[in-house]
């Protein structure tokens, strides 16, 4: 069990390293740090997702607003076919 406040446990990398990704992954999903992780690098979520934002916790609720407005990776012209 962890505070809910400020979520914080070893990393078990020095050890496993396979939980390199597992690491990542629940930091960027519920706001568990992992205290000596190597690379605490984004995994799932874009970029500019909003820090203290973890969408797996149970008391997230989806905003009525997007939180991010999509960006198309070419012109819309293309995406069209025209």
């Amino acid at each position: 069990a962890v505070s809910r406040d400020e979520p914080r446990v070893p990393s078990l990398t020095s050890v496993w390293e396979a939980a390199l990704l597992q690491e990542r992954e629940e930091r960027e999903m519920l706001g568990v740090s992992f205290e000596g992780h190597p690379d605490p690098r984004r995994l799932l979520l874009p970029p500019d997702w909003p820090d203290g934002v973890y969408p797996l916790r149970k008391d997230y609720r989806v905003p009525d607003e997007p939180i991010m407005a999509p960006k198309p990776s070419r012109p819309l012209s293309e995406l069209e076919g025209g």
